[in-house]
Protein backbone atom coordinates (compact mmCIF):
# COMPACT_ATOMS: atom_id res chain seq x y z
CA UNK A 1 0.00 0.00 0.00
CA UNK A 2 1.14 3.81 -1.03
CA UNK A 3 2.44 5.84 2.03
CA UNK A 4 1.18 9.08 0.43
CA UNK A 5 -2.13 9.37 -1.38
CA UNK A 6 -1.57 10.35 -5.84
CA UNK A 7 -4.98 12.38 -5.21
CA UNK A 8 -7.40 13.81 -3.12
CA UNK A 9 -10.36 11.95 -4.50
CA UNK A 10 -12.67 10.69 -2.09
CA UNK A 11 -12.14 7.33 -1.17
CA UNK A 12 -15.45 5.02 0.00
CA UNK A 13 -15.52 4.38 3.79
CA UNK A 14 -16.11 0.58 2.94
CA UNK A 15 -15.92 -1.45 -0.92
CA UNK A 16 -19.75 -1.52 -0.54
CA UNK A 17 -22.66 -1.12 -3.43
CA UNK A 18 -23.57 1.46 -0.46
CA UNK A 19 -20.75 2.96 0.34
CA UNK A 20 -20.00 3.73 -3.40
CA UNK A 21 -23.07 5.35 -3.82
CA UNK A 22 -22.56 7.46 -0.69
CA UNK A 23 -18.76 8.51 -2.70
CA UNK A 24 -20.64 9.46 -5.67
CA UNK A 25 -20.05 6.57 -7.91
CA UNK A 26 -23.20 6.42 -10.11
CA UNK A 27 -24.96 3.67 -12.49
CA UNK A 28 -25.24 0.12 -11.00
CA UNK A 29 -26.47 -1.61 -13.57
CA UNK A 30 -25.50 -4.72 -15.69
CA UNK A 31 -22.36 -4.91 -17.05
CA UNK A 32 -23.60 -7.31 -20.38
CA UNK A 33 -25.20 -5.76 -22.72
CA UNK A 34 -23.85 -2.26 -21.41
CA UNK A 35 -24.94 0.59 -24.01
CA UNK A 36 -21.88 3.26 -24.53
CA UNK A 37 -25.18 5.68 -24.88
CA UNK A 38 -25.75 5.36 -21.40
CA UNK A 39 -22.14 6.51 -20.24
CA UNK A 40 -20.30 9.83 -19.56
CA UNK A 41 -18.11 10.78 -21.82
CA UNK A 42 -15.68 11.81 -19.45
CA UNK A 43 -12.78 9.83 -17.72
CA UNK A 44 -13.47 8.34 -14.50
CA UNK A 45 -12.36 5.16 -13.12
CA UNK A 46 -15.03 2.05 -12.47
CA UNK A 47 -16.00 -0.45 -10.23
CA UNK A 48 -17.51 -4.44 -11.30
CA UNK A 49 -19.39 -5.55 -8.59
CA UNK A 50 -20.79 -8.81 -7.38
CA UNK A 51 -24.92 -8.40 -7.14
CA UNK A 52 -24.57 -11.03 -4.29
CA UNK A 53 -20.93 -11.10 -2.71
CA UNK A 54 -21.87 -14.33 -0.13
CA UNK A 55 -22.21 -17.30 -2.64
CA UNK A 56 -19.06 -18.96 -3.61
CA UNK A 57 -17.83 -18.65 -7.06
CA UNK A 58 -18.20 -21.12 -10.06
CA UNK A 59 -15.28 -20.40 -12.25
CA UNK A 60 -15.52 -21.65 -15.90
CA UNK A 61 -12.38 -23.87 -17.63
CA UNK A 62 -13.16 -22.34 -21.32
CA UNK A 63 -13.31 -18.38 -22.16
CA UNK A 64 -13.33 -17.04 -25.25
CA UNK A 65 -10.14 -14.90 -24.13
CA UNK A 66 -7.21 -16.99 -23.36
CA UNK A 67 -8.57 -18.42 -20.15
CA UNK A 68 -6.62 -18.48 -16.40
CA UNK A 69 -5.96 -21.60 -14.63
CA UNK A 70 -8.98 -22.36 -12.30
CA UNK A 71 -6.48 -22.88 -9.55
CA UNK A 72 -4.92 -19.25 -10.03
CA UNK A 73 -8.46 -17.82 -10.21
CA UNK A 74 -9.14 -19.71 -6.51
CA UNK A 75 -5.98 -18.14 -5.31
CA UNK A 76 -6.89 -14.50 -6.32
CA UNK A 77 -10.69 -14.95 -5.04
CA UNK A 78 -11.58 -12.84 -1.43
CA UNK A 79 -14.61 -14.87 0.09
CA UNK A 80 -17.36 -11.95 0.57
CA UNK A 81 -15.98 -9.43 -0.82
CA UNK A 82 -18.48 -7.04 -3.43
CA UNK A 83 -15.74 -5.38 -5.55
CA UNK A 84 -14.31 -7.83 -8.47
CA UNK A 85 -12.48 -5.32 -10.47
CA UNK A 86 -11.04 -1.76 -10.21
CA UNK A 87 -10.49 0.11 -13.72
CA UNK A 88 -9.73 3.40 -15.08
CA UNK A 89 -10.99 5.25 -18.53
CA UNK A 90 -8.37 7.93 -19.20
CA UNK A 91 -9.50 8.52 -22.63
CA UNK A 92 -13.42 8.38 -21.36
CA UNK A 93 -15.88 5.94 -19.52
CA UNK A 94 -18.15 5.28 -22.60
CA UNK A 95 -15.03 4.43 -24.54
CA UNK A 96 -13.74 1.79 -22.00
CA UNK A 97 -16.91 0.22 -21.15
CA UNK A 98 -18.64 0.30 -24.42
CA UNK A 99 -15.78 -1.92 -24.87
CA UNK A 100 -16.00 -4.41 -21.96
CA UNK A 101 -17.26 -7.55 -23.47
CA UNK A 102 -16.63 -11.53 -23.11
CA UNK A 103 -14.84 -11.54 -26.50
CA UNK A 104 -12.76 -8.70 -26.20
CA UNK A 105 -9.06 -8.48 -25.22
CA UNK A 106 -8.81 -4.99 -24.57
CA UNK A 107 -9.17 -5.23 -20.57
CA UNK A 108 -6.63 -7.38 -18.23
CA UNK A 109 -9.40 -7.86 -16.20
CA UNK A 110 -12.18 -9.20 -18.22
CA UNK A 111 -10.37 -12.38 -18.13
CA UNK A 112 -11.12 -13.47 -14.92
CA UNK A 113 -14.26 -11.75 -15.12
CA UNK A 114 -15.71 -13.98 -17.85
CA UNK A 115 -14.35 -17.28 -16.51
CA UNK A 116 -16.99 -16.88 -13.54
CA UNK A 117 -19.87 -18.22 -14.06
CA UNK A 118 -22.06 -15.55 -12.90
CA UNK A 119 -20.60 -12.82 -15.26
CA UNK A 120 -24.34 -11.96 -16.72
CA UNK A 121 -25.28 -10.95 -13.36
CA UNK A 122 -22.44 -8.46 -11.99
CA UNK A 123 -22.66 -4.33 -12.29
CA UNK A 124 -20.60 -1.82 -13.18
CA UNK A 125 -20.14 1.89 -11.30
CA UNK A 126 -18.49 4.46 -12.40
CA UNK A 127 -17.54 7.71 -11.05
CA UNK A 128 -15.75 10.63 -13.57
CA UNK A 129 -12.71 11.84 -12.59
CA UNK A 130 -12.50 15.68 -14.39
CA UNK A 131 -9.48 17.30 -12.49
CA UNK A 132 -7.43 13.85 -11.79
CA UNK A 133 -5.50 11.39 -14.16
CA UNK A 134 -7.93 8.43 -13.66
CA UNK A 135 -5.06 6.16 -13.52
CA UNK A 136 -3.91 7.93 -10.30
CA UNK A 137 -7.72 7.80 -8.59
CA UNK A 138 -7.92 4.22 -9.63
CA UNK A 139 -4.53 3.44 -8.02
CA UNK A 140 -5.50 5.40 -4.58
CA UNK A 141 -8.62 3.03 -4.76
CA UNK A 142 -6.74 -0.14 -5.72
CA UNK A 143 -4.43 0.59 -2.67
CA UNK A 144 -7.38 1.58 0.13
CA UNK A 145 -9.19 -1.64 -1.69
CA UNK A 146 -5.79 -3.82 -0.44
CA UNK A 147 -5.54 -1.74 2.95
CA UNK A 148 -8.72 -3.80 3.77
CA UNK A 149 -8.49 -6.91 2.47
CA UNK A 150 -4.90 -7.60 2.06
CA UNK A 151 -4.56 -7.71 -1.74
CA UNK A 152 -6.26 -6.02 -4.95
CA UNK A 153 -9.61 -6.70 -6.26
CA UNK A 154 -9.91 -10.32 -7.99
CA UNK A 155 -9.67 -9.00 -11.63
CA UNK A 156 -7.34 -6.51 -11.23
CA UNK A 157 -4.47 -8.83 -11.64
CA UNK A 158 -1.17 -6.45 -12.37
CA UNK A 159 -0.68 -3.68 -10.13
CA UNK A 160 -1.67 -0.16 -11.07
CA UNK A 161 0.59 2.20 -12.40
CA UNK A 162 2.63 3.91 -9.75
CA UNK A 163 2.45 7.63 -11.22
CA UNK A 164 3.53 10.61 -9.59
CA UNK A 165 1.34 12.26 -6.03
CA UNK A 166 0.44 15.36 -7.69
CA UNK A 167 -0.66 18.63 -5.63
CA UNK A 168 -3.76 20.29 -6.83
CA UNK A 169 -2.08 23.18 -7.96
CA UNK A 170 -0.56 21.23 -10.66
CA UNK A 171 -3.65 19.46 -11.29
CA UNK A 172 -4.37 18.63 -15.66
CA UNK A 173 -7.06 21.93 -16.53
CA UNK A 174 -9.43 21.20 -19.65
CA UNK A 175 -8.65 22.79 -22.52
CA UNK A 176 -10.49 22.82 -26.49
CA UNK A 177 -8.67 20.95 -28.47
CA UNK A 178 -8.34 19.19 -31.83
CA UNK A 179 -9.30 16.11 -31.84
CA UNK A 180 -7.22 13.32 -34.44
CA UNK A 181 -8.04 13.45 -38.66
CA UNK A 182 -12.11 12.55 -39.15
CA UNK A 183 -12.73 12.45 -35.00
CA UNK A 184 -13.62 16.19 -34.73
CA UNK A 185 -13.30 18.06 -31.21
CA UNK A 186 -12.58 16.45 -28.05
CA UNK A 187 -11.74 17.09 -24.52
CA UNK A 188 -7.75 17.61 -24.08
CA UNK A 189 -5.86 17.97 -20.50
CA UNK A 190 -2.72 20.24 -20.34
CA UNK A 191 -0.82 20.33 -17.27
CA UNK A 192 -1.04 24.49 -17.42
CA UNK A 193 1.62 24.97 -14.68
CA UNK A 194 4.17 22.91 -16.27
CA UNK A 195 3.92 24.86 -19.19
CA UNK A 196 4.58 28.23 -17.47
CA UNK A 197 7.72 26.29 -15.81
CA UNK A 198 9.24 25.50 -18.92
Amino acid sequence: MADERRTEFPLPDAWTRDALVRTGFEGFVPLIGLSGRDLPLGRGIYVVLRSDPLPAPLFLDESLLRAYAIGDLERRWIDGAEVLYIGKAERGLRDRLGGFKPNRANHSGGRSIWQLAEAATLQVCWVETPWDYSEDVEGDHVDAFVGVHGRRPFANVAPPARGTVQSRSSTPKPVRGRGRRGQGRELVFVDLDAMHHS
